[in-house]
């Protein structure tokens, strides 16, 4: 008489965070995969929206300029999760030797 296997295997979840420094990687990687997921879908958007009107963002010069944009973009929403990101230290830097809030420009809501 042959037995039946009503066993069900235990679906493989990948690899598991075995200790509190994983566990962080693991949910800083999410975080990242988040942010990256976000700024791809937006900054395509954007370069799609600008070549609409009238810009060429086949333009070799226009596209290193764009990626540049899109990479500090990036660094800020990095940044608003404490999450490192190589181009911080310069966006600090710029954002120093610049005005963001000349009074005359600012609007108080």
């Amino acid at each position: 008489m042959e037995q039946a296997n009503n066993v069900f295997e235990f679906p493989n979840v990948g690899n598991i965070p075995k200790n509190e420094e994983q566990l962080s990687n693991y949910f800083e990687d999410n975080k990242k995969n988040y942010i990256d997921h976000i700024v791809d879908h937006y900054s395509s958007q954007l370069a799609n929206k600008i070549g609409m009107h009238g810009f060429d963002i086949y333009n070799e010069r226009f596209s290193c300029d764009f990626a540049c944009a899109v990479e500090v973009f990036r660094a800020s929403l990095y940044r608003s999760l404490q999450i490192p990101h190589a181009l911080t230290p310069y966006m600090d830097e710029i954002i120093s030797k610049i005005d963001l809030f000349d009074d005359e420009d600012f609007v108080d809501f």
